[in-house]
C-alpha cells in the first residue's frame, strides 16, 4: 500500500530512493515503483514539480545546492559525471564562479548540451577514478582542477586555481601534469603556462609574480622558492618564500591569504623574529606591493644583494631546494 509523504501518495518501492535521492526522483523511477502515469501528471504542480525533463522533486519551492546536483545526476544517466567548477566546488578544493550552473560530463553517445541549470559537455574520455558518493559520480580532482582551469580561459586565474590546490595538499602537481596530457590540445595554453608556474615552486600567485620578475634581473642570481633552511646548530629556520643563498637573503610576501601552509599567520609573522636570532636578512612585500610597483621591489633585492655581498660575511644556513624557481634570463 502507498503511504503518504507530505501529500502525495509514495509507494513504498520508492521510498529508499526518494530518502538516498533527497526528495529528487525521475519519472521513470516513479512509474516503475508502481504510479500511474495519470498520477504523476497530477502531482506535477500540486504537490511535486518538474525540475528538469524527465526528474521530479516530490515538493514545491526551490531546490538547495545539494538537491540541483542529483537532480542534474539523474537528468544526466549513470555514466555522467560532476565535472569542472561543480566537482571543484563538491570536493571543496578551489574557489571557482558560482553561476547557478551544474557542470556534468557524459559520454560520446549523448549530445553536448544545456537545459535549465545544467550543462552537458560530451567527452570521449571519461575519467576512469571518478569519486562515487551514490546518487552521485564526481570527476577526480586532478581532472575536475584541469578541466575547470581550462574553463577559467586566463593564466592567470588557472595559476591561482592550480597553486592554491597543491599548496593545500589537495592534488599532487604530478598528478595534474598527468591529467593535462592526457587531455586535448585545445584550450589547453593557458592551462600549460599555469602548470608551468607551479612546477617553479611559488606556493601562491603573488610568490610567482616576484620569482620572475627577479628572475630578470642581471645583477641577481637564481631565487629559490621556498626552501628548507638548516642553521649551523641544526635548527630547521621557516622557509622563506624566496631565498638567495649566495649571501643567505631571505624574502617574505606578507600575506595571510597565501600563508594557509603555515600553523597560523602569527606564526607566518613571527618567521622575521626568527631570522633575525640567526642573522638572516629578509626583505618583505606585500601583494598589493608587488602588483603596484613590482620593479620597485626587485631594484630594492639587488641594492640589498649588492651591499651584503660588499659585507663579504654570510650566517651560517644550509639550503635545501625544494623547488627549481624561475630560471633567471
Amino acid at each position: 500500500m502507498p503511504i503518504s509523504l507530505t501529500t502525495m501518495k509514495i509507494p513504498e518501492a520508492l521510498l529508499p530512493d526518494v530518502e538516498k535521492q533527497r526528495a529528487i526522483v525521475t519519472r521513470r523511477q516513479c512509474l516503475d515503483a508502481g504510479l500511474t502515469p495519470a498520477a504523476v501528471r497530477w502531482a506535477v504542480g500540486r504537490t511535486a514539480q518538474m525540475v528538469l525533463p524527465g526528474v521530479l522533486a516530490l515538493f514545491t519551492g526551490e531546490l538547495d545546492d545539494g538537491q540541483k546536483l542529483v537532480a542534474a545526476q539523474l537528468w544526466a544517466g549513470d555514466d555522467a559525471m560532476l565535472a569542472s567548477f561543480t566537482a571543484v566546488r563538491w570536493h571543496s578544493i578551489g574557489d571557482v564562479p558560482d553561476d547557478g550552473l551544474v557542470r556534468v560530463l557524459v559520454g560520446p553517445r549523448q549530445p553536448a548540451r544545456q537545459t535549465g541549470f545544467v550543462i552537458a559537455r560530451r567527452t570521449y574520455r571519461p575519467d576512469p577514478n571518478p569519486w562515487s558518493r551514490d546518487p552521485l559520480s564526481v570527476c577526480s580532482r586532478p581532472r575536475a582542477l584541469i578541466d575547470a582551469a581550462r574553463e577559467l580561459r586566463t593564466t592567470d586565474r588557472a595559476r591561482t586555481l592550480l597553486i592554491q590546490a597543491v599548496q593545500r595538499g589537495h592534488v599532487r602537481e604530478r598528478d595534474l601534469w598527468s591529467e593535462l596530457e592526457a587531455g586535448p590540445v585545445q584550450r589547453s595554453a593557458s592551462v600549460r603556462e599555469a602548470m608551468r608556474q607551479v612546477g617553479s615552486g611559488a606556493w601562491s600567485p603573488p610568490e610567482f609574480d616576484v620569482l620572475s620578475a627577479m628572475s630578470k634581473s642581471k645583477i641577481l642570481p637564481r631565487v629559490w622558492p621556498n626552501p628548507r633552511l638548516i642553521a649551523a646548530d641544526g635548527t630547521v629556520l621557516p622557509s622563506p618564500d624566496g631565498w638567495i643563498d649566495e649571501v643567505a637573503l631571505a624574502i617574505q610576501v606578507q600575506s595571510r591569504e597565501y600563508h594557509l601552509r603555515d600553523a597560523d599567520w602569527e606564526g607566518t609573522v613571527a618567521t622575521g623574529t626568527v631570522f633575525a636570532e640567526y642573522l638572516v636578512p629578509v626583505l618583505a612585500v606585500t601583494p598589493a606591493q608587488i602588483a603596484a610597483d613590482v620593479q620597485g621591489f626587485v631594484r630594492r633585492v639587488e641594492q640589498t644583494y649588492l651591499r651584503l655581498q660588499r659585507c663579504g660575511t654570510r650566517p651560517a644556513v644550509r639550503m635545501v631546494m625544494r623547488g627549481r624557481g624561475v630560471v633567471p634570463a
